[in-house]
């Protein structure tokens, strides 16, 4: 036992012995400091850059023979601010043994530990990467043959152009050991965040890779993404998973991705993307389809607060299917979209670094009464921001529309928004047998928003309108209206509106002002019945702060003149005029008109018979 443990001791102390001679004889065969040397004249040779390794390069034996040093520092391209583009705490490069021994030096698996790269674009479009790839080339991919570690990186995006600026934190990237065209692991996480946003992602990338170093090319099979998105705007964190396959073509300069998927929130989208790094400026397309899914259920994970809406089933439906391009101009073709039954197809252009917008919609049908806040805030008026920068033009048709119970059908408009200034017209539609014409100016750039309106309704079927808008039609007849609303100062509450309106061949329902006027007096307290027919009826409107002062009233009916005038409340819905009909025989009657605008009641008023001859008196005229 004892000539055992002996035997063990003895052959322990050679094989230090013989480890220690070995590791002389390693050292002594490799000149580093002349090798960092020939590296950083390599360097600039080939990028232009300075290659900077201020402590001395050693060797480590464990947990295998490799050289380390650090920090490692790559100098910036000329004309950046920033003093370097790359720095590393720490770099180890395992070397493979045999190689030494003939004066050799080959490089193993990579460990860069600690590093921050500076990835920027100046405002004049220059960058600081794009000769890089240029020199690299095909290489690229055959540099770590070993597989290579990164742990603790951090990457600055600066977009100095579009005025954007991105962070990846904790980067930490696995490769396997690969050789060309034999598939090999990977793995990537990091914490993505970017200065105009509160939220935050985390993304965690696995898969499988398949590297042609010879063509430049590297494909990735099977992709996997899970994702954490946070940030105070979420009311939880989400979680995301995206699968793809990705193909990659270094002298081509494009990125494929194809078998995609996306899981979000209930928002389940499919299809592809392709990125164009040949021009001046990268070029992203991609043609996508999202399944079904409830944009409010979405907009409730996100911490989106959302207004409660007229229709509680409203916002629950959405599937779209579109294509997009991105780069010196983005497009959008909206081949199909169904929301919450209304199916829609549009297209938009937008260029000038997004201050120009071209755009094309239209819609089968859409009931904007289902969209509308259930409980509007009393007082309160939406009006949009200053415009001024964007160039917006647009077509809209919608085929059916129903808002505020009204319903329209063949809707054409033009939407447009320069210098601040958004128009609405012309617009044209038909309804209730009739047509509208418009158009709308909102003038946003100056100290309060100012809008105007003017439109004209013809032969509209007025019995057919007022049962939608209010329940009940109290009239009937062919509809002409003309109207303009102008604000006489900047602000909401200075709008006013003023309309002229006329009806042929109508009637008043719920009253016989002939047999008022016939029988007089002995009418006061009896509510009125019957129908009133008529060859016309025509007046003029104007409106303030919810209120409607109706002036030049006239009915004409066959052996009966009417004249009147009032007042309407438009938030009530309700009447308060006063009539003076002239019946048969030379005599005036008194009739009001009042209470609910659906059903308005009749009335003589007391003791107001008055001769014709006395109508003057009352400045009660037909004008």
């Amino acid at each position: 036992m004892k000539n055992s443990v002996k035997a063990l001791g003895l052959g322990l102390a050679v094989l230090a012995l013989s480890a220690s001679i070995l590791i002389a004889l390693l050292t002594s065969l490799v000149d580093l400091e002349a090798g960092k040397k020939q590296l950083a004249e390599a360097v600039r040779q080939a990028t232009g850059r300075d290659l900077d390794l201020p402590r001395e390069v050693s060797f480590t034996f464990f947990p295998r023979l490799s050289l380390e040093t650090g920090p490692l520092i790559l100098s910036n391209a000329k004309g950046f601010h920033k003093d370097f583009m790359l720095r590393a705490e720490k770099v180890r490069c395992g070397i493979r043994l045999l190689p030494l021994f003939n004066r050799q030096l080959e490089l193993g698996p990579v460990l860069v530990q600690d590093m921050t790269l500076n990835i920027t674009r100046e405002q004049d479009g220059r960058d600081n990467w794009t000769d890089l790839l240029k020199d690299l080339g095909p290489g690229l991919f055959g540099l770590f043959r070993d597989g290579l570690t990164i742990a603790k990186a951090r990457v600055l995006l600066d977009d100095n152009q579009a005025g954007r600026h991105y962070a990846i934190e904790d980067l930490n990237i696995e490769l396997a050991p690969h050789r060309d065209l034999e598939p090999f692991a990977f793995s990537l996480s990091c914490e993505l965040h970017n200065q105009l946003s509160t939220l935050g992602l985390i993304p965690r990338i696995r898969g499988r890779a398949i590297v042609d170093s010879g063509a430049g090319r590297c494909r990735i099979e099977d992709g996997r993404v899970e994702l954490d998105v946070w940030g105070s705007a979420l009311n939880r964190k989400a979680y995301a998973e995206l699968g793809l396959c990705l193909d990659l073509d270094v002298p081509g300069k494009n990125v494929r991705v194809s078998g995609l998927s996306l899981d979000f929130l209930g928002l389940k989208a499919t299809g592809s993307l392709y990125l164009d790094l040949t021009g001046k400026a990268p070029a992203l397309s991609g043609r996508l389809r999202l399944a079904e899914f409830s944009p409010k259920g979405l907009a409730a994970g996100l911490g989106l607060e959302l207004p409660t809406l007229a229709d509680p089933a409203a916002l629950n439906s959405l599937a779209a299917e579109f294509s997009f391009s991105a780069g010196r101009e983005t497009t959008l073709d909206l081949d199909k979209a169904v929301l919450d039954g209304s199916r829609l197809q549009g297209r938009a252009r937008i260029t000038d670094q997004g201050r120009e917008v071209r755009f094309s919609l239209a819609m089968d049908r859409l009931d904007l009464d289902r969209y509308l806040p259930r409980r509007p805030e009393a007082g309160r008026a939406c009006w949009p921001k200053p415009l001024n920068g964007l160039d917006l033009a647009g077509e809209i048709e919608i085929k059916d529309l129903k808002v505020k119970n009204l319903r329209l059908s063949e809707i054409k408009t033009e939407l447009s928004a320069s210098g601040g200034v958004v128009e609405l017209g012309p617009l044209s539609a038909r309804l209730y047998q009739g047509a509208l014409l418009g158009r709308m100016v909102l003038d946003a750039a100056g100290p309060g928003p100012a809008l105007c309106k003017s439109g004209s309704l013809r032969g509209v079927d007025a019995a057919a309108l007022l049962e939608d808008l209010l329940g009940a039609a109290p009239l009937s007849g062919s509809l002409h209206l003309r109207a303009r609303l102008c604000p006489p100062g900047p602000g909401p509450d200075g709008l006013k509106a003023s309309a002229s309106f006329f009806l042929r061949q109508g009637a008043l329902s719920g009253v016989d002002l002939a047999d008022l006027a016939l029988n007089g007096p002995g009418q006061k307290d009896k509510e009125a019945a019957g129908s009133t027919a008529f060859s016309e009826l025509s007046g003029s409107l104007d409106i303030a702060e919810g209120r409607a002062t109706i002036t030049g009233l006239v009915l004409r009916a066959p052996g009966l003149l009417v004249t009147g005038q009032g007042g309407a409340d438009l938030s009530a819905r309700t009447l308060d005029c006063l009539l003076t009909a002239d019946a048969p025989g030379g005599r005036a009657t008194l009739i009001r008109v009042s209470g609910d605008m659906a059903r308005p009641k009749y009335s003589l008023e007391p003791d107001r018979g008055v001769s014709l001859g006395n109508r003057a008196l009352l400045g009660q005229g037909p004008g």
